[in-house]
């Protein structure tokens, strides 16, 4: 069985509508043509069944984690919505977002076996290791941004958190490279690393060949950004922002997957909880969902 593409959908702060993005790029895949599983991983505030007008379940993603004798399969649900299958979160479980690292893993070793074509990630808030680990699981993470200042400093934060985060998982049984990107992650390191590049020097002190290595890896790493909310041409400025700082100070390449313009058909359709590319099929917004879920098409299929 072929594995699913996976896209995590995150952003640095809550409230930007992440997981109304996400809802919608399933829905929207779906109409598409392709068979798409939702799947709520913000573990300590679930709503992405509201989204869809679904009652939250026993069966979700916690009861998965704490079971072994379920498979992730079982956790799925149906939706209204053609093609379009649904996780549930754990919604009014304390403790949900601090689950341990076993179950973290359990859950990531068993997303690639859903049956699927796409598995959307709706990922918490924050830069914890919890939800960066989980938006790792995905060859194509999505970031969500306002144009706000606020969420691009998160973005950027979680960006490096991320990349960090990373780097620490790919080296982890080379003890010398571990000790500098453990450095690296301080801003007060005695070895002065602030960018990834001082980051890169310090590596070619150690080994040519694993400088070369991280440098193609660093080339491999694929991280999109959407702006939610948009009002007028100058709040893209937030993309162009946050590529700008993650190229000079991280070495990566953060690609502008698109937008969504400010539209009141959002909220109406959150109110009557069906996602708005349902409600509102004619709308500003539908119409660029549409170009986003073929965007991120075209970029797995790649």
């Amino acid at each position: 069985m072929k594995k699913p593409a996976i896209i995590p959908v995150a952003g640095g702060k809550g409230g930007i509508g992440k997981s109304i993005i996400a809802a919608n790029i399933a829905v929207t895949l779906a109409a598409q043509g392709h068979d798409v599983v939702a799947m709520d991983l913000d573990l300590g505030g679930s709503n992405l069944h509201a989204i869809f007008g679904i009652r939250n379940s026993e069966k979700n993603i916690v009861h998965f984690a704490t079971h072994r004798d379920v498979a992730l399969e079982d956790m799925v649900l149906p939706t209204k919505y053609a093609g379009t299958r649904i996780i549930c979160g754990a919604a009014n479980i304390a403790g949900a977002a601090d689950i341990p690292a076993q179950q973290k893993l359990r859950i990531i070793h068993n997303i690639e076996t859903l049956s699927a074509e796409y598995v959307i990630l709706d990922l918490g808030a924050g830069s914890s290791f919890n939800v960066t680990d989980f938006f790792l699981t995905g060859e194509q993470g999505v970031i969500v941004v306002v144009p706000e200042i606020t969420s691009l400093m998160d973005a950027y934060s979680f960006l490096k958190t991320t990349l960090y985060r990373r780097l620490q998982m790919e080296w982890q049984h080379e003890p010398e490279i571990k000790i500098l990107i453990e450095e690296f992650k301080n801003p007060g390191n005695d070895a002065h690393m602030q960018t990834v590049e001082d980051l890169l020097r310090a590596v070619r002190n150690v080994s040519m060949a694993h400088e070369h290595e991280m440098r193609m890896k660093l080339q491999s790493y694929g991280v999109k950004v959407v702006v939610n909310k948009v009002r007028q041409k100058k709040d893209f400025q937030v993309v162009r922002t946050i590529q700008q700082l993650a190229l000079k100070n991280l070495n990566l390449a953060v690609y502008n997957a698109g937008f969504v313009p400010y539209d009141t058909t959002v909220e109406h359709s959150v109110n009557q909880m069906v996602p708005f590319v349902q409600l509102f099929p004619q709308s500003a917004a539908t119409h660029q969902m549409g170009q986003l879920a073929k965007a991120l098409t075209a970029t797995s299929a790649a």
